[in-house]
């Protein structure tokens, strides 16, 4: 399967995002999430706790993880996330980070522990991300 994602701009910077669908309690919830080479792991943002009224008693916070501002605590979270294509769909069953300082990330990241299972291209002139499973290969031609 060949899942493509795009280069859009937001606050005036262009971000590689990908469109991914993510299971909360019962609900499919359908977002861009910003594809992060740099992330160990998939994260969502601390909006996500009210909009999907998660109960945040008995939590276990952690705070081994940090980014260009420093330490950020979160906490871990059971879901399904599915990339596809429109006709096919990928699913991914696990936890996924949820930041609890608001200033975190202002959008869902997908991590490593998704996209390590995908061989990845970023083509900024066309404005295009690839994300392609096993059974896809590519080939790098020099133009001479």
């Amino acid at each position: 399967m060949i899942i493509e994602g795009k280069y859009l701009k937001m606050n005036g910077i262009a971000r590689p995002l990908l469109k991914v669908i993510l299971k909360l309690k019962d609900t499919f919830y359908s977002s861009f999430f910003l594809i992060d080479t740099g992330a160990d792991r998939t994260f969502l943002p601390y909006s996500m706790i009210s909009q999907f009224d998660i109960d945040l008693r008995d939590i276990d916070v952690k705070e081994d993880i940090s980014g260009v501002g420093g330490p950020a605590p979160y906490f871990s979270y059971e879901t399904e996330i599915l990339l596809g294509n429109g006709k096919k769909f990928k699913k991914f069953k696990g936890e996924v980070g949820i930041f609890l300082d608001p200033h975190s990330a202002p959008f869902p990241i997908l991590g490593r522990d998704i996209l390590d299972n995908f061989k990845l291209i970023f083509d900024r002139e066309k404005g295009k991300i690839y994300l392609l499973d096993e059974k896809h290969t590519y080939e790098i031609k020099e133009v001479v």
